[in-house]
């Protein structure tokens, strides 16, 4: 939130003026407001679209060189970051939705299972992306 208010304070008028603090804090309050009027569904789709972009920006930005796979072969860092594209876009989601389809299994039965299904998947997509959003984090501090 405080990373909005920095934004919003350094965006500028159309006279060319700087908005007052007053003005940041009542759009960062609109777009939280908008926030809430979304569903749970909804919500957790705009968290999943948030930490996709956050982590394909931190992907990008990891540079890694020369690493050895499991197999013992030389990668070169192209061939890394298309991995991690990869893992990215299709392997944690893939993971994720087999695994909400195991955990919607157990959910109360009052519930449809289409909601509990998409739901439980997002969950588990969030707490991977915020994960591996934390582990390149760590790389980009560290290398």
């Amino acid at each position: 939130m405080c990373f909005l208010i920095r934004y919003f304070s350094y965006t500028q008028n159309v006279g060319g003026n700087f908005k007052t603090e007053t003005e940041n804090i009542r759009n960062v309050r609109k777009l939280i407001e908008l926030f809430k009027r979304l569903g749970l569904r909804n919500q957790l789709i705009t968290i999943v679209i948030v930490l996709l972009i956050i982590n394909f920006i931190v992907t990008k930005n990891i540079s890694l060189g020369y690493v050895e796979d499991l197999e013992g072969h030389i990668q070169s860092p192209h061939e890394v970051k298309n991995a991690g594209f990869n893992a990215l876009f299709l392997g944690i989601p893939f993971i994720s939705f087999l695994l909400g389809i195991s955990l919607s299994i157990f959910l109360p039965k009052n519930k449809s299972y289409n909601k509990g299904l998409l739901n439980s998947s997002l969950i588990i997509l969030i707490v991977c992306y915020l994960i591996v959003l934390i582990l390149g984090i760590r790389n980009l501090i560290l290398w």
